[in-house]
């Protein structure tokens, strides 16, 4: 059962994810993002690269088992910037996807785009409002034309 929707302002939160996990949600590549919380956001969020680098091998190899065939190298990924942002639809228990994980919620995802210019900016690890100073900085570097997923 999903949670009532709830239509917020466009791009006013963010989450933070791990790489190479992040860069496969801008790239359109990763549909699903699993989370032990449910949420009832719908629209526009951005999407945070945390900054933690442990555990990038094991999420290429993870990557590579569910077919992902071209994946940056690690020093093209970025960490601890807003990298992108996604939709978020629907909030599920069950889903098709390969990208789902049984046991959690997930978080159905469309129309990636990624910035043209990643915006560093510290984060937490649960869905948050974007910083106004964050935003600005985002408009300034002519970012809110967002490129497609495929750009």
């Amino acid at each position: 059962m999903s949670p009532k929707s709830i239509k917020r302002p466009a791009a006013e939160y963010y989450l933070s994810i791990r790489q190479p996990y992040a860069w496969a949600i801008v790239s359109g590549i990763k549909d699903v993002e699993n989370r032990s919380w449910l949420t009832n956001i719908r629209g526009r969020i951005f999407i945070h690269a945390g900054k933690n680098k442990d555990g990038v091998d094991d999420g290429m190899d993870d990557l590579r088992g569910k077919g992902v065939r071209k994946l940056p190298k690690e020093q093209d990924l970025v960490f601890g910037a807003i990298i992108g942002s996604v939709e978020i639809v629907d909030c599920v228990e069950k889903h098709g996807s390969k990208w789902f994980a049984k046991g959690k919620f997930g978080l159905l995802l469309e129309k990636p785009r990624k910035l043209k210019v990643p915006v560093s900016m510290k984060a937490n690890a649960k869905m948050q409002r974007v910083p106004e100073r964050v935003l600005k900085k985002i408009q300034s570097l002519k970012n809110s034309r967002l490129r497609k997923a495929n750009d």
